[in-house]
């Protein structure tokens, strides 16, 4: 017997609850592996926002979908595109590897740093992502504060989930840029390593980083398995 809209409801709630914010569009690639409008979530997502058990608000022509933990929706709107960009790259690593367990936003409290994204899979490897915009690269320091963070604080990541830990950052800029802000980030390590005997360790750190654009490109399921990842010490390779 063919399920009903209304079978997945739950389904979508619990996907709200990890997607955090979300279109159609990423509720379709975390529960059917498809970027492919769906009549389910047509359904399911309005339904659930005038039952009141979702929250909605508008980012251009289309619907955000987030859990009713949200606060106010105003607040977070100058950010809204960012945090369905960071759902979009959670639902496209999830689907390569569907056993991984995402892990809530919650259990980092306290460690020092605190992913957008983050993935335990049973092989005993844990994957935080951050998603990094052009804005978030060409200002502030932010990307390099997140590097920096990680740097300080993965042995205590590490140890609570009792997992080694690859962190991703997909970033918003062309291919070449990802490529050369690595290697100026080894240069630097370099030079500093050079003067003194703890110097920056930036190209053994488990770190990997890809554009968004090559990232967005390879097929659903297989963003894992790609050897699209640039590694800190400049080699290319996939995150498996």
């Amino acid at each position: 017997m063919a399920k009903k809209y209304t079978d997945y409801l739950q389904d979508y709630l619990d996907a709200a609850e990890v997607l955090h914010y979300g279109t159609n569009k990423e509720f379709d690639l975390l529960l059917f592996g498809s970027e492919k409008r769906s009549g389910i979530s047509e359904k399911c997502l309005p339904y659930l926002y005038r039952k009141g058990k979702l929250k909605r608000t508008n980012l251009g022509k289309q619907f955000v979908y987030m859990p009713r933990r949200v606060r106010n929706t105003n607040e977070m709107y100058p950010k809204l595109k960012h945090y369905v960009e960071c759902a979009r790259c959670l639902a496209r690593i999830w689907r390569s590897m569907p056993e991984g367990e995402i892990i809530p936003e919650r259990e980092f409290f306290g460690l020092g740093c605190i992913p957008e994204w983050a993935i335990w899979y049973p092989g005993g490897t844990i994957l935080p992502g951050e998603f990094c915009t052009e804005s978030n690269y060409r200002y502030g320091g932010l990307l390099r504060g997140k590097i920096d963070a990680y740097q300080r604080h993965l042995p205590q990541m590490e140890a609570k989930f009792g997992a080694e830990a690859v962190v991703l950052f997909v970033i918003d800029m062309p291919r070449e840029t990802v490529i050369n802000y690595v290697a100026t980030k080894n240069a630097l390590s370099a030079r500093s390593a050079s003067l003194r005997h703890d110097g920056d360790t930036f190209p053994s750190l488990p770190l990997r980083f890809v554009d968004y654009k090559t990232f967005l490109s390879v097929p659903i399921g297989t963003a894992l398995q790609s050897k699209i990842y640039i590694y800190a010490n400049g080699e290319i390779d996939s995150l498996v």
